[in-house]
């Protein structure tokens, strides 16, 4: 399809790293739609292209009808030439001399049988020529009714492309932002070590991963002094872009039992968020969430890999929503 590289590169977009269950079917709504759009367009090209055929079809056979018509109207012009001469011929005969009128009976006869049936050939061509000027009409209102429907084919093509183009333009644009972000804050974060914080692209998102170590003390929940300036820094990188949705996610390592790291990872991930409100962000666009020890990023068998498991992520993810607030559905 022409557009399948917009929703293949919108499915990638909008569907992959960790959403919530809401917002990814959000999401693949949003998809499904706009591939639907773009398969109605291409299936009204398909139509516009028919109709425009039916038009060269109609316009042919309506250049034949009037040529008939022509042919018609010459061949009434020519019998009522041969009747009039007939009739004149008739009554020329008839003002004759009485006393040939008997030798000219015959003749005359043929005449008037003559007469008959040019009247007769006359009365069915004008019967014709009247069919013909109906067909043509009827012609003249399926080619008015074609025309009509192509030009609303044509509007709504021009409209759906209208909505694509500026999806696309705001999709760039989206990007251009999300990379001016990345460069800032890879300056801005530049004083913190690869094991404090790490910084990462994941499919035109950004992932902040903190350890536990700049936030927490051990087994805390407590942010401490260090963590609080590093949170409300990225609080300050989040404000410079408003159209941000913040997903934060809490990790832990497989020390102790799973349900106590869910509410260490869920409790980690709440400290952050309100830090985060502290600094300023929004929280209608903050989303919390404890993972547990069920998404490490390294073994959980030696010291260094626990380490780099206990972190705190921020996704960083463009605000889809306002795409389609903007280009409207």
């Amino acid at each position: 399809m022409r557009y399948f590289n917009l929703f293949l590169f919108l499915a990638i977009l909008f569907t992959s790293g960790c959403v919530s269950t809401t917002r990814f079917e959000e999401m693949r709504g949003a998809k499904d739609y706009w591939e639907s759009e773009a398969d109605q367009a291409d299936s009204l090209r398909q139509e516009l292209t028919k109709l425009e055929e039916d038009i060269r079809q109609t316009n042919k056979q309506l250049e034949e009808a009037y040529h008939e018509q022509e042919l018609l109207e010459a061949s009434n012009m020519n019998l009522n030439r041969n009747y009039q001469s007939i009739l004149e011929r008739y009554e020329e005969l008839v003002g004759q001399d009485s006393k040939i009128y008997e030798n000219l009976s015959l003749e005359r006869q043929d005449l008037s049988e003559n007469l008959a049936t040019e009247r007769a050939i006359l009365d069915q061509r004008e019967r014709e020529l009247r069919q013909a000027d109906d067909e043509i009409r009827k012609r003249e209102t399926q080619l008015n009714s074609v025309n009509t429907n192509s030009n609303q084919f044509q509007y709504e093509l021009e409209a759906r492309d209208k909505r694509i183009n500026e999806l696309m333009g705001l999709l760039e644009q989206q990007g251009q932002n999300m990379s001016a972000l990345r460069s800032q804050m890879n300056t801005d974060f530049r004083n913190f070590s690869s094991e404090e914080l790490n910084m990462s692209d994941q499919n035109g998102k950004i992932r902040l991963a903190l350890s536990a170590e700049l936030l927490f003390r051990k087994a805390s929940d407590k942010i401490n002094g260090n963590g609080r300036s590093a949170i409300r820094q990225i609080a300050q990188s989040i404000n410079s872009s408003p159209d941000l949705i913040v997903l934060v996610e809490g990790h832990t390592d497989t020390d102790g039992t799973a349900a106590y790291n869910w509410n260490l990872s869920t409790r980690r991930a709440t400290a952050v968020v309100k830090e985060l409100i502290a600094g300023g962000v929004n929280p209608a666009r903050i989303t919390a969430s404890g993972k547990g020890a069920y998404h490490p990023i390294a073994t959980n068998s030696t010291e260094q890999g626990k380490a780099q498991n206990r972190r705190v992520e921020i996704i960083l993810s463009p605000d889809e929503a306002a795409i389609w607030n903007t280009v409207g559905r």
